[in-house]
């Protein structure tokens, strides 16, 4: 039935064994993040968009067109194609594919996941990130009420790659944000002190500084 709407006349024209395999769903999300695109997007802007943030493209596809697209998929895909679909989907790595990951993540039956959803956010993340994606994906969760990150998982992040201590450091200042900004104390204060946040990225600075200031 003609629903008048291209993304939902796309997803609803699409075979229900499409919606089975986690490969095809992966496949069939690319062609999904063409709808609902601005007409007058810039491809210079989002050109620089891929070279300046390390996606691996761009589409320029509105976040709430791809909430769409989520709901659709928590209807009709069973959680455990969802959940085998998750590192396909950010492996692939395009801004889009971040973004519904996160948004997935953070709706899916936690039963299909192997941890909870900290957990496997952390078994998603690869040697180098976008930082923009990742705090879409942290805030995300916190949203959606999934809580904070206990302190070991924090702390074994910030012993482990620079991109681990990249989240952790995200995750406290999300968590920290929402309790009311009292001063960190104890080894997470120890850890974001010394924690490394590199030369190029202002964002990961003024995050460990507004933690450290805290009075």
């Amino acid at each position: 039935m003609d629903s008048n709407d291209p993304l939902d006349d796309f997803l609803a024209a699409k075979p229900e064994r499409t919606w089975r395999k986690p490969k095809r769903v992966v496949k069939a999300l690319r062609e999904a993040y063409t709808y609902g695109v601005p007409v007058l997007q810039m491809k210079g802007h989002i050109d620089q968009m891929v070279e300046h943030t390390g996606y691996s493209f761009v589409c320029g596809t509105p976040d709430e067109t791809l909430r769409r697209v989520v709901a659709f998929l928590l209807t009709n895909c069973e959680s455990d194609t969802l959940a085998s679909m998750l590192p396909l989907l950010w492996a692939r790595g395009g801004r889009e594919d971040i973004v519904t990951t996160g948004i997935l993540l953070a709706n899916i039956d936690r039963a299909s996941l192997d941890s909870d959803v900290w957990g496997a956010l952390g078994g998603l993340v690869r040697a180098t990130e976008p930082v923009e994606g990742l705090l879409f994906v942290v805030e995300e969760l916190y949203r959606a009420e999934h809580g904070s990150p206990d302190d070991d998982l924090l702390l074994d992040w910030f012993g482990g790659s620079p991109i681990h201590s990249c989240l952790a450091l995200l995750c406290i200042h999300a968590g920290w944000v929402r309790s009311g900004r009292a001063p960190l104390t104890g080894h997470l204060r120890e850890a974001v002190d010394v924690v490394d946040v590199g030369e190029s990225d202002g964002l990961l600075k003024r995050v460990r500084e507004q933690l450290l200031e805290a009075q």
